[in-house]
């Protein structure tokens, strides 16, 4: 029983592992030759990714998730592809680049607020248990 459970678990994390491989990819524009220039995986190997025939090794992986500048949790769990859509604007809608940089400037100042609310709590903390002077 645990054999089946382990590979039915290793089966359900690649589930989307080869499908994420070839979208992060194919988002950069590059040929899976182009691969061994870039993580130093050469076309057959990568290939046997995307197809899920085999899986890399930890170092690899890790090398992987780093060059696409996504965490390892996502790469195996999370599809990709699917989630990129969400975020595209529908056909005739148009992106207010403006409007979405003011907000993006307003978040980072309120969670900058957040920083510095958080940070005189935990001196206020830290004086009233007498750890520090």
């Amino acid at each position: 029983m645990e054999y089946f459970d382990t590979a039915k678990y290793f089966l359900l994390t690649m589930l989307f592992f080869g499908k994420n491989l070839i979208h992060l990819r194919n988002r950069e524009g590059k040929k899976q030759a182009e691969m061994l220039g870039f993580i130093g995986i050469n076309r057959t190997t990568w290939n046997n990714y995307e197809n899920q025939k085999s899986f890399p090794k930890l170092e690899d992986f890790i090398k992987i998730a780093k060059h696409f500048g996504i965490s390892e949790t996502d790469l195996l769990h999370t599809n990709l592809e699917k989630e990129a859509a969400k975020h595209l604007p529908k056909a005739g809608e148009y992106i207010d680049f403006e409007k979405e940089y003011y907000n993006l400037l307003r978040t980072y100042n309120e969670l900058s607020k957040k920083t510095v609310q958080l940070q005189e709590e935990q001196v206020q903390y830290l004086k009233k248990h007498q750890l520090v002077k």
